[in-house]
């Protein structure tokens, strides 16, 4: 296995996604007048250094706010325990949500409004008003704190490039170009020129991204607040039109098409993807690390 610092650049940004803090109604005040909250940490097998980095940040706030005890659980986002702990209540008061989450779940009331505790925050006005928005109901209350936000762009390895005959240095910047040197790297190599997320809610995350960087949008939102769902738009139908002929024209996406975001990252990794696109939160792990390995702190919040 070739060491994914030799082979993997990060090209084309033409998303963002985001990641955002929110909670539930906070727990009544304990015995002692203090307020006992259970918040996020970090995804279970994260490394110790970073929990002892988590505790000091609680200690700091716990020292700022003596009246407050902070509970720290670990928690990773997925979409079918998420439902189901957020039904039950078994949710942390304060909790990471996905940006595709946000607006249900403000409409459905299960967040709590967190406009005065927002507003007060001295860095309030640095927010960017296109991330806050997926925060905010129709009023422009707001119901999370952006967390972090990334751009999606095209990873290509290369390692296969070179072995198929490419300037690993002039990597694709439109999609006819991207086509033309997947469809070289298969030919040349006998590896997928290029691969998309299909598995584990990645599809639609992945569609939508090809559709955006195509000037087009999966919904309208009226001035009511109205959502009127648009994903037979023309842009669509050219990213879908565009994976169809890769994969019955081309033959430049390999024989395996059952990728989710772990998956396509390890196959990446191993040199049997030349091109995919993905969020520019890989680029540490992937050019920093012998082998892949799965990201802690860092990981997307869009999926």
């Amino acid at each position: 296995m070739k060491s994914p610092a030799k082979i993997v650049t990060l090209v084309a940004v033409t998303l963002a996604g985001v990641g955002l803090l929110s909670s539930c109604a906070a727990d009544a005040a304990d015995s002692d007048g203090t307020t006992t909250i259970k918040v996020v940490s970090l995804i279970p097998g994260t490394e110790q250094a970073a929990f002892d980095a988590f505790d000091a940040q609680v200690a700091q706030f716990e020292k700022a706010n003596p009246d407050i005890n902070v509970e720290g659980v670990e928690y990773e986002w997925s979409a079918p325990t998420f439902a189901a702990q957020l039904a039950g209540g078994t949710l942390p008061d304060v909790f990471r949500i996905p940006l595709t989450d946000a607006k249900t779940l403000i409409a459905n009331g299960q967040l709590a409004d967190m406009t005065e505790q927002v507003e007060a925050l001295p860095y309030f006005d640095t927010f960017n008003p296109s991330v806050l928005s997926n925060a905010q109901d129709a009023d422009g209350n707001i119901f999370g704190v952006p967390r972090e936000a990334y751009g999606m762009g095209l990873q290509y390895n290369r390692a296969l490039f070179e072995e198929a005959g490419l300037d690993p240095n002039a990597p694709p910047t439109t999609w006819e170009e991207v086509r033309e040197d997947a469809k070289i790297i298969s030919e040349k190599t006998g590896q997928a020129g290029y691969m998309q997320m299909t598995q584990s809610n990645t599809g639609g995350w992945q569609l939508t991204a090809a559709t955006v960087a195509r000037g087009g949008s999966m919904e309208e939102v009226a001035s009511d607040g109205t959502v009127t769902v648009t994903a037979d738009n023309s842009a669509t139908k050219e990213a879908l039109e565009y994976l169809k002929d890769l994969r019955w024209t081309d033959n430049s996406m390999g024989s395996n098409f059952l990728y989710d975001w772990g998956t396509i990252n390890q196959a990446f990794a191993a040199g049997q993807i030349g091109m995919y696109t993905g969020g520019s939160d890989l680029f540490t792990s992937l050019t920093g690390r012998a082998t892949w390995m799965r990201p802690t702190t860092a990981s997307p919040q869009f999926r």
